[in-house]
């Protein structure tokens, strides 16, 4: 196809997009073929180095499978890309993975092979895959031109152009064709038309940047590159909270993604603007605080379960007490191995979710109250199914919160609030996170939540709902989903592998039942978790309490590594103060503007460094390993007596002259009397540790 032939399709494809999509009020720019100046420019051009956007460094095994059989991996299935590529193909019925075909991610695997390698076949089967992509796809409404894919796959098309052009491996009109399709790709990415205002404006600017550093040459590129530069970072103050670095999304996967995002602008353009820098170290130092003990992210909101970058878990190591994001919508602890999250925020409706107060917590080296997650790659829009799970996901049933009349919350954008995490403090051992949800005002109730959490022993969750007329209330705890329950009476009795725990639920005058268990519930949809991938769901247990009235106080106490449950009961619930009765214990939190402060008396008081017993399985290690060494002694022992046993019954008797006896009865006396006085140290010893173990046994019974 000659340089002019190829404008003229490009055109004709242009003016057929936009007569077929003038009724929808999309817009499309015009395309006009490249100038001869710029190809003759891009044919000449510099060879620059290739750094991944998406930080991924591929491997020899997957580079050779590209090449030698055209296998890549496209969200996480490997596909066939054998040309001509069938690009309308949708094999796994997912959006996610034709949204990751079209946005050349994968392409990602033959660029680093070629930067790392200079092997030219790899940058060869690039082009000629760009080019086939280019051929097949003219400007659509398809997800082919969506916003961020558009995006995505500029940067990979500037790039795989420029080092074809520098490398000869261009001829004219395959230097025509690729500048045509990146002058498209600009005038789409610039037009303020397709501007989306949420992440995705951010991979659109990256891509506009992108253009600008690998072709300066195409006429516009130095504007597209100043939009883009401009955009981002006007882009960036408006979805992160300037002064805690948190993204705005509801979401800390995507803080990590646009994180990573900033990073790699940063370090593709040698930008070296303070304030992008400032912002990118403010990202960076609050990310630790989204990282779970398990190297994972808190999966609260529009999250996946997904590993976390080596520096982020890096900085979460040191990290201990409540975060600095209550402005943003997060309330966080981190101390002693454990870690609760608490989300009560809308800012925008970017990957919102109806999830007011919902909550995640891991200890005792697993998590044990799990959110849903995001459904993100098995969804289809076509398909019924997928449809209602992914709405299930974002509905509040799926979350470990309190619904008014089995209402979801309404999240549309009448009802942004910012913030609703009012206060946080500690005390007497204590950790305190206090909020509520605007969210269930329309329904004339008042909602406040208290979290009162000890690591590695116990957490309350406090719910004092007010309201002038009676309503029904549901509160649902969503577990992980390797935690297997058994409901008793008020108590849910929690059991995993490594772990055993506690719910209980104190009795008031409100309940209409007896908490229930709820585990893959189809209709409608209950107790599933949603799975990274391709997996769907996976069923898990929901714990459901359903209480009616108008001013109603609900207490459920978690007790972490015990059977034995808690058993709390409200004594006071104004607005500044809040005291709970546990056994003999008082613990009274009291509120200070937006600082809580914690104090008590009896077991519960205890400091927060007070010692803890290890898990149950540690001390069964522990107690197992000295009974071996006890049993070791005794038969070391045994096994001596026995033989100085049989030396006497021989009649093997020592020399008869004095001087020689008594120099060696005295040995053999002295040595029967050290295995005995091991025999007696070694019992006394383990008699210490039973009562040591007992004692760290008390100290978590202490809350009971």
């Amino acid at each position: 196809m000659s340089a002019t032939g190829g404008g003229r399709a490009a055109g004709t494809a242009a003016v057929a997009f936009v007569v077929a999509l003038v009724s929808l009020g999309l817009s499309t720019p015009e395309v006009s073929a490249a100038e001869a100046s710029e190809t003759d420019a891009l044919q000449g051009a510099d060879c620059v180095d290739y750094t991944s956007l998406k930080g991924k460094t591929g491997s020899q095994r997957d580079l050779r499978n590209a090449l030698r059989q055209r296998h890549f991996t496209i969200q996480g299935k490997r596909s066939s890309l054998m040309r001509p590529v069938d690009w309308d193909a949708d094999p796994f019925r997912s959006r996610s993975w034709r949204a990751k075909l079209h946005n050349w991610s994968w392409m990602d695997v033959l660029l680093v092979g070629y930067q790392e390698t200079g092997d030219r076949a790899a940058l060869e089967l690039a082009r000629d895959l760009a080019l086939d992509w280019i051929d097949q796809n003219p400007p659509s409404p398809d997800i082919s031109w969506g916003d961020k894919v558009t995006g995505d796959r500029a940067g990979f098309l500037a790039y795989i152009a420029r080092a074809s052009g520098c490398r000869g491996l261009l001829s004219d009109e395959q230097a025509a064709a690729m500048l045509d399709s990146l002058q498209t790709h600009g005038e789409f990415l610039s037009d303020p038309s397709n501007y989306s205002r949420s992440n995705h404006g951010l991979f659109m600017d990256a891509g506009l940047m992108l253009i600008g550093k690998y072709e300066p040459f195409l006429a516009d590129a130095p504007r597209w590159e100043k939009l883009g530069r401009r955009r981002i970072e006007r882009s960036y103050s408006r979805s992160v909270d300037r002064k805690e670095g948190v993204h705005l999304e509801h979401s800390p996967g995507y803080h990590f993604l646009t994180l990573g995002l900033l990073q790699a602008i940063l370090r593709l353009t040698d930008d070296r603007d303070p304030d992008l820098l400032r912002l990118r170290d403010r990202m960076m130092e609050v990310a630790g605080w989204f990282t779970m003990p398990d190297g994972r992210p808190t999966e609260l909101g529009d999250t996946n379960f997904r590993r976390i970058p080596d520096w982020a878990i890096q900085r979460a190591a040191g990290l201990e007490g409540i975060s600095p994001t209550r402005r943003s919508g997060y309330g966080i602890v981190k101390a002693q191995g454990g870690y609760l999250s608490v989300a009560a925020g809308h800012h925008s409706q970017a990957h919102k979710q109806a999830d007011e107060l919902t909550f995640e917590l891991f200890d005792r080296g697993r998590r044990i109250i799990r959110d849903t997650g995001r459904y993100g790659t098995a969804r289809d829009p076509t398909d019924p199914a997928k449809v209602a799970a992914q709405e299930f996901t974002l509905s509040s049933q799926a979350h470990s919160v309190l619904v008014v009349d089995g209402q979801s919350f309404d999240t549309s954008a009448e009802s942004f609030y910012g913030s609703a995490i009012r206060a946080t403090g500690q005390g007497a051992g204590w950790y305190a996170i206090e909020g509520t949800n605007p969210l269930v005002a329309r329904q004339g109730v008042d909602h406040r939540r208290l979290f009162l959490y000890r690591p590695s022993q116990a957490l309350f969750v406090v719910d004092i709902v007010r309201s002038d007329t009676p309503h029904s209330y549901t509160r649902y705890l969503q577990l992980d989903p390797d935690i297997r329950a058994k409901a008793s009476g008020r108590t849910v009795e929690l059991h995993a592998d490594d772990f055993r725990g506690t719910i209980h639920d104190a009795r008031t005058p409100w309940d209409t039942g007896t908490p229930e268990l709820v585990r893959g519930q189809e209709s409608p949809l209950l107790g599933f978790y949603s799975q990274h991938g391709f997996a769907g769901f996976k069923p898990r247990y929901a714990v459901a309490y359903t209480s009616q009235g108008d001013d109603v106080d609900h207490v459920a106490a978690l007790r972490l590594g015990s059977s034995a449950p808690l058993k709390a009961e409200l004594t006071t619930t104004s607005r500044r103060r809040v005291r709970l009765r546990v056994g003999s214990s008082n613990l009274t939190v009291t509120r200070d503007k937006e600082t809580l402060s914690v104090s008590g008396d009896g077991p519960l008081a205890a400091t927060a460094t007070a010692r803890t017993a290890p898990p149950l399985s540690a001390r069964r290690n522990a107690l197992a390993h000295v009974v071996a060494a006890a049993l070791a002694v005794i038969a070391l022992g045994g096994l001596t007596a026995w033989r100085i046993h049989r030396m006497r019954s021989r009649r093997v008797r020592l020399p008869s002259f004095p001087p020689l006896g008594t120099v060696l009865r005295a040995p053999v006396q002295g040595f029967g009397r050290a295995i005995g006085g091991a025999i007696v140290s070694t019992v006394l010893a383990v008699i210490v540790l039973v009562e040591r173990v007992r004692d760290a046994s008390r100290t978590t019974a202490g809350t009971r």
